[in-house]
């Protein structure tokens, strides 16, 4: 895949996802595009006109959009269009070739991802990106070009053995487009019978500021597509690093979250990475999972008319039961992804008072950001872990 011409860069984008971003709602919540440049907007205008052949009222609606800004929409201010689009360009490059080099090797599959990963990447814009859209593509090429973990998208790494039985690996990976980074982390115990039990995932990605190596991390989430073997250890791991922690810093956070996290902070202490920063708000995420979840009650009543409620009850009543813990979980979501997220570093900070508070959210940015550069007390935590 070879890198594109600027007319050819903004059809690609006008063709395969604007349309769905400032007016198709059922995915993911609309957006508007303000270019600010006026010279911007008339090209866009023109690229369109010109080729108007197909699309007529979606390439009508893209126009009038462009030129009279929906404010009831988050508004991404574009101020800087030649390098907006070579940014998008170039991350759509780039995300090709990662494709190719540590996932499908296929063509076809890498393509279809990076139309998906264009619509889907506007998810992780904090309130910062929509002022500034142009860096934060930037920033998701450098991060999607850094390659501090490369070695471990074919090879797990071993972290430590925590006794003759039990030893914590990890794995490195691409995300889906959907997530809130382009890679994660895996953490996994295994025993010496080949069972593994999946840690939280740490999504991240790492970028230069000022020379000085950055790691965001954006969530550290459960993944639900493995299938774990409980293991005794898991449930003497969450009582070490629960002990003695006080209450506030216990609610609503997860140890295992808390472990994946200081493993985390580990590896990135061993690959000289000293700051790093944390999203405090999606501006997209609420309605985005607000979206998908009435999606899921759409189908399901779709699914079971009167008549066949009737005619299987009891197969009804065995999926509606699945399905009532499903949703009305946004607001638990939001939660877990604002502020229970910042209270996880804050919770980290009581393990280790060695690391240093930078900036907190909303003081000069939606990031908070702190320093671990001196956290030398975590290979003494981990050690601890050992005597599990």
């Amino acid at each position: 895949m070879k890198e594109e011409k600027m007319e050819n860069i903004i059809k690609y984008f006008i063709d395969n996802c604007i349309y769905e971003l400032m007016f198709d709602d059922i995915e993911i919540p609309n957006i508007s595009f303000d270019f600010k440049e006026e010279k911007a907007r008339k090209e866009i205008n023109t690229i369109i006109i010109d080729n108007i052949e197909n699309k007529i009222n979606e390439k009508s609606k893209i126009i009038k959009g462009i030129n009279f800004i929906n404010y009831n929409n988050p508004v991404i201010e574009v101020h800087d269009y030649k390098l907006f689009f070579y940014a998008i360009n170039k991350f759509v490059y780039t995300l090709y070739n990662t494709y190719m080099n540590n996932c499908y090797k296929d063509e076809s599959k890498s393509l279809l991802s990076l139309k998906l990963a264009l619509k889907y990447i506007w998810l992780r814009m904090t309130p910062d990106d929509f002022k500034n859209p142009e860096n934060f593509l930037l920033k998701n090429i450098e991060m999607l070009e850094n390659k501090t973990f490369n070695n471990y998208y074919k090879f797990d790494g071993k972290m430590i053995s925590l006794n003759d039985t039990y030893d914590i690996n990890f794995k490195n990976r691409i995300t889906s487009t959907f997530d809130e980074e382009n890679k994660e982390i895996s953490f996994y115990i295994e025993s010496k019978y080949l069972k593994k039990y999946y840690l939280p995932v740490v999504r991240y990605g790492i970028y230069k500021k000022n020379n000085k190596n950055v790691c965001e991390i954006g969530s550290i989430q459960n993944k639900k597509s493995f299938i774990n073997d409980e293991l005794d250890i898991v449930n003497e791991l969450r009582k070490d690093i629960n002990k003695g922690v006080p209450h506030d810093l216990k609610q609503n956070i997860e140890p295992k979250k808390v472990l994946s996290l200081i493993l985390f902070i580990k590896l990135l202490n061993e690959n000289n990475i000293d700051e790093i920063s944390i999203p405090s708000m999606y501006v997209l995420d609420y309605d985005y999972h607000r979206i998908w979840e009435q999606n899921d009650i759409n189908i399901f009543k779709s699914k079971w008319s009167n008549y066949l409620i009737n005619l299987y009850p009891d197969d009804y009543e065995k999926e509606l039961e699945e399905f009532n813990k499903k949703i009305n979980k946004v607001e638990l979501i939001s939660k877990n992804k604002t502020t229970d997220f910042i209270k996880l570093f804050e919770r980290l900070m009581y393990h280790f008072p060695d690391i240093e508070i930078l900036e907190y959210p909303n003081e000069l940015s939606s990031y908070m950001k702190l320093d671990i550069s001196n956290c030398k007390s975590i290979d003494n935590f981990v050690k601890q872990l050992k005597k599990s």
